[in-house]
């Protein structure tokens, strides 16, 4: 085999080689990367991982994704309100809950307003995303807090 054969030979190799490895590292570049709506939207107060440091804030990770995305649906059923109408629904906590039961009129004020923007398809890849992070101790609690009698 002449020089120019085997130069072909080895970049057609590395093409197939390419192509082979390509789909396992998108692959494992997904599980790492976050969805946009999570770094873009939802991130600012929950966080990326989903370990909100602020108590106002819910912590997302570890949450069955199923039970995010209804909590997303409902904020979306809320009907979009106008700009005015939020600062009604802060100083009238009696009338937002009528749009979502247990939710604080602060939480609907953000939510209703970011599920409405939202896709079915980026909630779902928001409620896998945070579904998937490691639960990590709220600020202040050990994650095995030792038993009354040996403190």
């Amino acid at each position: 085999m002449n020089t120019r054969n085997r130069f072909a030979a080895s970049v057609i190799g590395g093409v197939i080689a390419l192509l082979a490895i390509s789909p396992l590292a998108s692959a494992q570049k997904n599980r790492s990367t976050p969805p946009r709506i999570v770094t873009w939207n939802c991130s600012g107060c929950h966080e990326v991982n989903g370990n909100a440091q602020l108590p106002e804030f819910p912590r997302l990770a570890g949450l069955d994704a199923s039970y995010i995305e209804q909590r997303i649906a409902a904020f979306r059923a809320a009907p979009a309100p106008p700009s005015d109408e939020l600062l009604y629904r802060l100083f009238n906590p009696a009338a937002a809950k009528k749009i979502a039961a247990g939710s604080s009129p602060e939480a609907l004020a953000n939510m209703v307003g970011i599920a409405h923007a939202a896709t079915p398809q980026e909630a779902k890849a928001a409620a896998a995303w945070y579904s998937s992070q490691k639960p990590k101790p709220a600020p202040g609690h050990s994650a095995n807090p030792a038993p009354e009698s040996t403190r």
